[in-house]
């Protein structure tokens, strides 16, 4: 097959992955829609991206990489235990009836059509990816699903904690605005085409951020950027951060009042979780998922918290993969996570736009350890953590020019 054929599957695939279904719904659902009927809207889309996935696969074929490095190996050995858990804990354990066979029909189209035979494409079409080109889509795509989630939320007036839309909730909202605010970052400290767009869209994207009132991507976004401007370790960045800390020492009522005004549910969550060690009620899932280790360390038991909620989860990454996978998955998901940690803050020293990625990446990390992201449930987790493992092979350091 023609290599730009090859390209152009890939690249979409690539796109699909992590920003594909947001595209989707900020498109086809508006505010008046029902909750109940997305899914099946939801069925017909993912269809779409199985087939897309599929012809990438087809075009590229299936070829054994030269060198598997501790990265890849740990990434595809918790899709290899996953796989195991899910397919045992639906159709094999005694107790599978727990779960409905409309639920079993979705999760298993969900969990492997959905998300990891994208997710092999990806990693099979990895010579044909063009990450600048991506990078260029992903940022205007970006754009137009927060400032739909920003305008919708704006019209009807609310005041709570805003979803993206009926099928994204929250959580889905604050990460995209905090993953536009990365990207617009990238543009703007790198001096890249569409700098002045960038400085709205990173002020949009912490709007969104604001307005959906979720904690984590809040936070996690506030670690990158610092992050971000701490490995670049130049003079400039030095001062820029010290301007930053005396402005919120001196400052710091003005700035939390201007704050809890235009984002008061944000803010009565953060002071909620800084004077009462508010965790909204994660305490006792923790536990819940600390004793389904327990009960089965050597395997795991169960890969939902809640048999009869398919949404139910650990919300902590690492403590989901003991709780669900037992030993070896929980120390192949902190191998993943230190050898992805590495290679992002390696990346984030360069001058590139490919040091979004690494702050994707990082985002996602921090993310998954607060707010219940985990590697099997979410697309752009596959994309982001897949993205730095084939970056940082040496084929791809060496087709990209970096300026230290």
């Amino acid at each position: 097959m023609n290599r730009n054929y090859k390209t152009i599957l890939a690249n979409i695939n690539a796109i699909l992955l992590i920003v594909g279904y947001p595209l989707f719904t900020s498109i086809v659902f508006n505010s008046n829609f029902e909750s109940e009927g997305t899914r099946a809207y939801s069925v017909v889309y993912r269809a779409f991206a199985l087939i897309i996935a599929l012809l990438t696969i087809v075009a590229h074929g299936i070829r054994r990489p030269k060198s598997l490095d501790a990265g890849i190996i740990s990434f595809w050995v918790l899709w290899f235990l996953y796989t195991c858990r899910v397919i045992y804990d639906l159709f094999i354990r005694t107790e599978s009836y727990l779960v409905s066979d409309a639920d079993k029909q979705f999760l298993i189209f969900l969990t492997f059509g959905g998300i990891l035979i994208p997710s092999i494409a990806f990693f099979l079409s990895r010579k044909n990816i063009d990450f600048e080109k991506i990078f260029k889509w992903l940022f205007f795509l970006l754009l137009f699903v927060v400032l739909k989630g920003v305008f919708s939320n704006s019209v009807s007036l609310n005041t709570g904690r805003a979803s993206l839309n009926v099928a994204q909730s929250s959580l889905e909202f604050g990460t995209f605005g905090s993953i536009l605010s990365m990207q617009s970052f990238t543009i703007i400290t790198n001096n890249m085409k569409f700098k002045k767009v960038a400085w709205g869209a990173f002020l949009l994207g912490l709007y969104a951020v604001g307005f959906a009132a979720s904690r984590g991507p809040f936070v996690s976004l506030l670690i990158v950027l610092f992050c971000y401007l701490l490995t670049r370790g130049n003079l400039k960045t030095i001062i820029m951060i010290l301007i930053f800390v005396m402005l919120g020492f001196f400052y710091e009522n003005v700035i939390i009042d201007l704050l809890s005004t235009e984002f008061p549910t944000l803010m009565g969550r953060m002071d909620l979780t800084v004077h009462e060690f508010d965790t909204g009620g994660r305490d006792k899932i923790f536990v819940q998922a600390i004793e389904q280790f327990v009960n089965n360390p050597l395997f795991g038991d169960w890969f939902l918290l809640d048999p009869t909620d398919t949404t139910s989860s650990a919300h902590n990454a690492i403590i989901g993969a003991f709780s669900c996978m037992g030993l070896l998955g929980g120390i192949s998901m902190i191998t993943l996570y230190i050898t992805l940690l590495i290679k992002s803050f390696k990346l984030l020293k360069y001058n590139s736009y490919l040091s979004f990625y690494a702050s994707l990446c990082l985002f996602l990390i921090f993310y998954s350890i607060t707010s219940g992201g985990f590697l099997m449930t979410k697309l752009n987790f596959n994309f982001a953590f897949l993205a730095i493992l084939i970056i940082s092979k040496k084929f791809l350091l060496n087709k990209y020019e970096y300026k230290k």
